[in-house]
């Protein structure tokens, strides 16, 4: 959940900082955003946008977090098998 809320709040960041920073390189001047115009057109896109950011952002994590868990039972079962593999060859060596 604090994945999906930082992803949101970086995404609806996005647009805010889009629309300040988009116009000042293409005309030279800034938007006024206290218009009622301008809000009505960027609070829907900073919904959409932080919530497609939260999404995308939350999957992703998803399956970082299941590939390094997967990892990690991969690495432990390969400690145990390398290690029961020495046992058995110690055990030999001793007959």
């Amino acid at each position: 959940m604090k994945r999906f809320v930082i992803a949101y709040f970086v995404g609806a960041l996005m647009v805010l900082v889009f629309y300040i920073m988009f116009p000042l390189i293409m005309e030279g001047e800034m938007l006024d955003l206290s218009s009622k115009r301008v809000l009505d057109m960027m609070i829907p896109q900073m919904l959409i946008c932080g919530a497609a950011f939260g999404v995308v952002f939350t999957i992703i994590g998803a399956i970082s977090q299941r590939n390094k868990s997967k990892q990690e039972t991969e690495k432990a079962m390969k400690e145990y098998f390398e290690y029961q593999l020495r046992k058995e060859k110690e055990k030999e060596e001793r007959k």
